[in-house]
């Protein structure tokens, strides 16, 4: 408010000097003062002069408030704008570690998830070349009878192949054959599959005995699995 008054009163003096100097300028001519008019006319233009340089100096203070004004604006909007990226970089950022864990776990889950698959399928292959094996071993395999239905609890006894003694085998030739059937029982006994290797070591004895007879030391191997088993 004061700037505008002294402005204001700037503009006043400036026409009053206006006005003395032309009425200086004419009694001048007309009458030729002395020279102390002139010292006076100088003054007067000197002060016109300066009282134009303050309208100058004021009109550039105003514009210079005004441009501070606008920056000052654009540096409020600015420090908002930084305040709102911030807060979007910081959850941003807490995204994006969510994400990254959960890429983590879905990439142990998928690892999982494939050696369970690898897993099953050699489980499967390994059940089916054991069944091919079965089956090559005895094509003419007689239907389960009723002895063949045992309780679990009684066969819980084998769990490994020192369970037949390789002594009993030293006085006779046992076929590799009837060798790979024992490895079979006692693998499957070893894995409590006993629904299998009883029946095995079943049709195994009754084959034995009816290729080679009552030969003491090859039946008895199996007998003594039987007996392990059951």
């Amino acid at each position: 408010m004061a700037e505008n008054n002294l402005l204001q009163s700037t503009k006043c003096l400036l026409k009053d000097l206006d006005a003395i100097k032309n009425n200086v300028t004419f009694t001048s001519a007309s009458s030729e003062q002395s020279v102390i008019s002139s010292k006076s006319m100088e003054l007067i233009e000197l002060s016109i002069d300066e009282a134009r340089l303050m309208m100058e100096f004021s009109d550039y203070l105003q514009k210079f408030e005004m441009e501070k004004h606008q920056l000052q604006k654009e540096v409020k909007r600015l420090y908002k704008e930084n305040s709102f990226l911030r807060d979007e970089l910081k959850r941003t950022t807490k995204n994006l570690s969510t994400y990254e864990q959960m890429n983590s776990e879905h990439i142990v889950e998928i690892e999982h998830l494939k050696f369970l698959h690898d897993v099953n399928k050699y489980d499967t292959s390994v059940e089916s070349l054991e069944d091919e094996d079965v089956n090559d071993l005895f094509p003419s395999s007689t239907p389960a009878t009723d002895d063949d239905n045992y309780p679990l609890a009684d066969v819980s006894m084998i769990t490994s192949e020192s369970a037949i003694s390789p002594s009993s085998l030293s006085d006779e030739f046992v076929p590799s054959r009837a060798q790979t059937i024992r490895s079979l029982v006692l693998q499957y006994a070893s894995k409590q599959r006993y629904e299998v290797a009883i029946p095995l070591c079943k049709q195994t004895i009754q084959d034995l005995e009816r290729t080679v007879g009552h030969v003491r030391t090859i039946v008895c191997t199996f007998e003594l699995s039987k007996k392990e088993i059951v």
